[in-house]
Formats: structure tokens, C-alpha cells, sequence
């Protein structure tokens, strides 16, 4: 990274967390936890929003991105300013707390070091996860390059989903002039969700030493630590959803607008990652709906204040998450494109796809009803000293073996609890079983992380509220075992999937203070070796039908300068690299062409290299 790219980037950061802070003053959280939240969230839906706004007309450049937050953060002083700002106290750090609550302080300890050791992963490592290099740095690359946000050319099947994340990734990426820091993002989000876990913890009742030790039981989740180094964004939905999940508890609790309109924000967030967020979407906006009403039939806020609070939540929600629908609504009349939509068997938009037609089967129990799916991946965490490496996409457990042993039997026993005593909180745990219900892959661990946010806090209420000195110690001493056994599972090597080589922890170690030119997606993949003859502002030609191209981010180059284009129908490129697969009808016209020479065969990957 160049000094000018640093400072670009490190302003960026300044002004964006500057803003963000001053806004969630604004909203006068109610706690040292909430307002933590509020920030992240507003953090996020910053980011997205000043990439959203200057990628739409087409001017995606540092510059312009640098004076939308230089404005928000301009605005938010001077609002902060006039209603009396004061710097908050900054909460105590209590030094004793390892000889007052060792449990408490040795899970979160074991957290903070899990995650340090997946950031270096994150910093280490090139981008190596399937999804990503298949189209989501892939549209990142494209947006940069035309400085726009438009559905790009190179992603065959995903050009025309929801791209919140995407405009999430873009950010750092357009600082920092490469993809150094883009994997480093999810492990934000994961502090996210840990925090909106402490937070739902203190809504339930909980200690705040218990808290703590939620927060940390959660992020040593192995599906979380292991897609926390990646640019997926299931991390991202799980922490936006959790966010949305402790800001309507607030509400439910305090009754103040500003909770809503953050938990509006963060299912915006949701609704705008992903297609299957429209589910968590649906289920939080019918839940503050809910709440807003029961609040207003008690008394607790006038008509007035129920009214503002639903529009503050859906302008929030459409406002973060609505766009992208709206782009394909006008673009091509069906705002879930490329998804064909039916309502009681009528079909409402068309689309050539079905949900059905690309929706991944378990491992297991594939052909078996939907609730004997769920019970077999959860099982497949039991015998996990047989479980080997957990992966960024595991289709069998990931949720840990902290899930069956302890999570889910307490996860049982607490939901009791909290509809006895009418807790706020226990309408988080209604919320995540709604959607567990309705949504699709509910099999999959990486769907459905919020499940084992909800355990850790059943965990920690179970080491603080047992009846039997016993029994809480026991709860303690199992779950920091479990937890322990989850995170060597998911640190001890990392699995690209994708018929990847994997490397090992030490192999992770031995490439600190290496070249970028020794750290490439080659480590993983080596049909993409030739990318180092390739020049960095070469124009290279994709051949998009041949499957054994599977990646296509990596054309880009590290720091992104290369031209990439879809290969067309026709006679290839001059003076273009091109990249298609062996035996394609491409491969065939090229071996014809005397204006190329083949420079790289292998697993099926056929670079040819224009003749100078």
C-alpha cells in the first residue's frame, strides 16, 4: 500500500467513525452497550449509503466518497453541537475482573484471541473463499474500475442480487487501492454481533460479568470465526440482525424512537445483503409493528409517537435496503430478478429462475423432510473430535459443539424462563425461532448463526442464575471446554474449499512479511499461477461458460488495474490475455490464431498471452 493510499484510507476511517459516533449521540442511547451498537450500526449503514450515493451517477472516486462523509460528519457535529454535546464517560475498566469472574474473563479472553489470530488470517492471506472470488469482490472490482455501481457483466448468476455487502467491501477497498484490508471487514461485524449479544444479555436480566461471557461464547461460534477472515456476508447478516434484535428490546424496554430507527437501520442492512434477508426483513419489521402497537395500547406512547416510530423504522429500512429491488424493478420489471415470484400459485414477477433451482442440498439427509435436515447437521457437532477443520461454508454442524452439548438444551430452559417473567428479551428468541422456521436453509449453519447468539446467552444464564453452586460451575467448566475445542477446530488450518489446497496454521505464520507477489489466490488454487507473467494493467478477456474458470476476482490483479471484459462470441481480442477452459470452442479459435501463443495450461485453465 502506497503512504498516499495509507492516509487516504486512515481519513476515510477518522471521518467515518467521527460521524457515526456523533450520530449515535444523537439517538441518546440508553447504555454503554447500546450506544457501542448504535455505532456500529450507523457505522455500516454510513458506509454503504456514501458508497450507494456516489456509485449511483457514476462517480465512485475517493474524492467524492471523502466529501459525502466530510458532510455527514459536518451536519452531525453541528446537531450535536446545539443540543449540548458532552463526551460520555468512558465505562471503567475493572482490572479485578479476572480474579472476580475467571470464567467470565478467560471466555472472553479466548475470544479476543480467536478473532486477533482470524484478523491476521484476514491480513495475511489473499481473498481465498468461493463465493467471493466468484462475484462478490468480482462486482467490487467491476464498480471500481467504472467507477459506478452497476450490475456487472462478469457474474453470470449474481450480477442482480441485493449488493449491501458489496458497497460494504467497496469501501475499503477504494482507499486502500487494493484488497488488503476487504477480509478484514466480517471480523467487525463479529465484534458487532458480540456486542448486540452482551446487549440482549443485559435486556434478559443477566449480570454484566455475564454478559461479557455471552458476547465471547458467541464469537467463538466456528461458523463465525471461520467466515469472519472472508468477504461473505453471512457474518454481516447475522450481526445486522442481532443489532435489530437488541434495538427493538430496547424499545420494548424504554419506549424511546431512537431504538427503533437503529433496529430500521440495521434490518435495512439485512434486507439489502442478501435475497434470504428479506425473511429476517419481514419477520423485524412484523415484530416492531408488534411492539410499537402493544406500546401504544398500554400507554406507554401516544399515536403520535406510534406513528413516528413505524415511519422512522420503514424509512430507515427502505432507505438502506430498498434500492437494489428498486434498480431491478425499473430495470427489468421484477424487483427479486433473476428469481421468478408466486403468491398462492399465481406468478406475480417472472424471472428464469426458481429459489428451488440454485438452493444447496445438506450433505446429509438430503432427500429427508426439513426438520430430520436440521436435526443431522446440529447432530454432526456432537462427535466433533471427529469433526476435523471447520470451513467458511460448512454444510454439516458449524455452529460448534458448544450448540448440541449446552446451547440448545439451555437455549430450551431460558426461553421458559423469559415468557414466565414476560422479558423483553424473550422476543429475540421468538423472533430467530420465526425465522428459523419460515427461512430457507435452515439446515445450514452459516444461515443461521443468530441461533447460537441466543445459546450463548442461555449459557451464561445458566452459569449465573442454576440453583446449585454445582450446577454452575459445571455449565462453566463445559462451555469453556466446548468453546476451546470450537476454536482450535476452526484455527488450526484454513480450508479454501473448491478442491483448494489447504494450508495450516504454521503455513499461515510462514508467509508473515512475504511478498504480495508470493501471497495470490495461487497458494490455494494453482491454475491461477500464470496471473504473475500477467501484466498489471493488461486488458484480460474471460471466457464466462468455461467451468473450469471459476474465479474470476483474480484476474483483477492485487491492486485491481487490470481490464477484465466477458470474452465474446467472436474472434478473440488483440492484444488481450485470454482466459477460457480446455477444448472450449475459444481454446479451439485461439490454438488457430497466430496473434496469441498459449502461456499457461493446467487443471483445465488455458491462458493465452498476445504475441508482441
Amino acid at each position: 500500500m502506497t503512504v498516499l493510499a495509507a492516509v487516504l484510507l486512515l481519513s476515510a476511517g477518522v471521518l467515518l467513525a467521527g460521524a457515526s459516533a456523533l450520530t449515535a449521540w444523537l439517538l441518546r442511547p440508553d447504555s454503554a452497550v447500546d450506544a457501542a451498537v448504535s455505532f456500529g450500526v450507523l457505522a455500516a449503514a454510513g458506509a454503504a449509503t456514501v458508497v450507494l450515493v456516489a456509485g449511483a451517477p457514476g462517480l465512485l472516486t475517493p474524492a467524492v466518497v471523502l466529501a459525502l462523509q466530510t458532510g455527514w460528519a459536518v451536519v452531525a457535529g453541528v446537531a450535536a453541537w446545539r443540543r449540548g454535546l458532552r463526551l460520555p464517560r468512558l465505562p471503567r475498566l475493572r482490572l479485578r475482573i479476572a480474579k472476580e469472574r475467571p470464567w467470565a474473563a478467560a471466555v472472553v479472553g479466548l475470544a479476543v484471541v480467536a478473532l486477533a489470530w482470524q484478523l491476521l488470517v484476514a491480513l495475511v492471506l489473499p481473498a481465498y473463499a468461493f463465493d467471493a472470488l466468484t462475484y462478490h469482490l468480482t462486482t467490487v472490482a467491476t464498480w471500481l474500475g467504472e467507477e459506478n455501481i452497476e450490475p456487472t457483466p462478469l457474474s453470470l448468476c449474481c450480477a442482480y442480487y441485493p449488493a449491501n455487502s458489496e458497497l460494504i467491501f467497496t469501501w475499503p477497498a477504494l482507499f486502500g487501492d487494493a484488497d488488503t484490508f476487504v477480509d478484514t471487514v466480517q471480523i467487525g461485524f463479529a465484534a458487532l454481533a458480540a456486542l448486540a449479544v452482551a446487549g440482549i444479555a443485559r435486556s434478559a436480566g443477566l449480570p454484566a460479568w455475564a454478559a461479557a461471557a455471552a458476547a465471547g461464547l458467541f464469537a467463538v461460534t466456528p461458523a463465525v470465526l471461520t467466515q469472519a477472515p472472508t468477504s461473505y456476508a453471512d457474518v454481516m447478516v447475522a450481526a445486522c440482525a442481532l443489532a435489530a434484535l437488541h434495538s427493538l428490546v430496547r424499545f420494548a424496554v424504554t419506549g424511546a424512537g431512537q431504538r427503533i430507527v437503529v433496529a430500521g437501520l440495521a434490518a435495512g442492512l439485512v434486507l439489502g445483503t442478501k435475497g434470504t434477508g428479506i425473511v429476517w426483513a419481514g419477520v423485524l419489521t412484523a415484530t416492531a409493528i408488534v411492539l410499537i402497537g402493544g406500546l401504544w395500547r398500554a400507554d406507554r406512547i401516544s399515536a403520535r409517537a406510534a406513528g413516528r416510530a413505524i415511519a422512522g423504522f420503514a424509512v430507515a429500512l427502505a432507505a438502506i435496503g430498498g434500492y437494489w429491488y428498486a434498480r431491478n424493478a425499473i430495470e427489468t420489471g421484477n424487483p427479486v430478478y433473476p428469481f421468478r415470484a408466486e403468491l398462492a400459485g399465481v406468478r406475480v414477477f417472472d424471472g428464469p429462475l426458481r429459489v428451488d433451482d440454485v438452493l444447496t442440498q445438506p450433505e446429509a439427509a438430503a432427500a429427508r423432510p426439513r426438520p430430520i435436515q436440521v436435526i443431522a447437521s446440529w447432530a454432526a457437532d456432537l462427535d466433533f473430535w471427529r469433526q476435523g477443520s471447520y470451513d467458511y461454508q460448512q454444510r454439516a454442524g458449524g455452529l460448534g459443539p458448544l450448540w448440541p452439548w449446552l446451547g440448545l438444551p439451555l437455549l430450551m430452559a431460558l426461553a421458559v424462563v423469559l415468557a414466565r417473567r414476560r422479558s423483553p428479551a424473550f422476543i429475540a428468541l421468538a423472533a430467530a425461532g420465526l425465522v428459523l422456521v419460515v427461512q430457507p436453509y435452515a439446515w445450514w449453519a452459516r444461515f443461521t448463526i443468530p441461533l447460537m447468539a441466543l445459546a450463548a446467552v442461555a449459557i451464561a444464564a445458566g452459569a449465573a442464575w442454576a440453583p446449585r453452586v454445582w450446577i454452575r460451575r459445571t455449565v462453566m467448566i463445559a462451555a469453556l471446554v466446548l468453546a476451546a475445542a470450537g476454536v482450535v477446530l476452526s484455527s488450526f488450518e484454513v480450508d479454501p474449499a473448491g478442491r483448494g489446497r489447504e494450508l495450516s496454521s504454521f503455513d499461515v505464520l510462514g508467509l508473515i512479511g512475504e511478498p504480495p507477489e508470493r501471497r495470490t489466490v495461487s497458494l490455494f488454487h494453482s491454475e491461477y499461477r500464470f496471473l504473475g507473467r500477467v501484466p498489471e494493467d493488461a486488458q484480460v478477456a474471460v471466457d464466462l461458460g468455461a467451468k473450469a474458470v471459476r474465479f474470476v476476482s483474480p484476474l483483477f490483479g492485487r491492486e485491481r488495474r487490470r481490464d477484465v471484459v466477458p470474452a465474446g462470441s467472436g474472434e478473440p481480442l488483440a492484444g488481450a490475455w485470454v482466459v477460457t477452459g480446455a477444448g472450449r470452442p475459444l481454446d479451439q479459435r485461439l490454438r488457430r490464431d497466430r496473434r496469441f501463443r498459449l502461456a499457461f495450461s493446467e487443471r483445465g485453465v488455458r491462458a493465452w498471452a498476445p504475441v508482441r
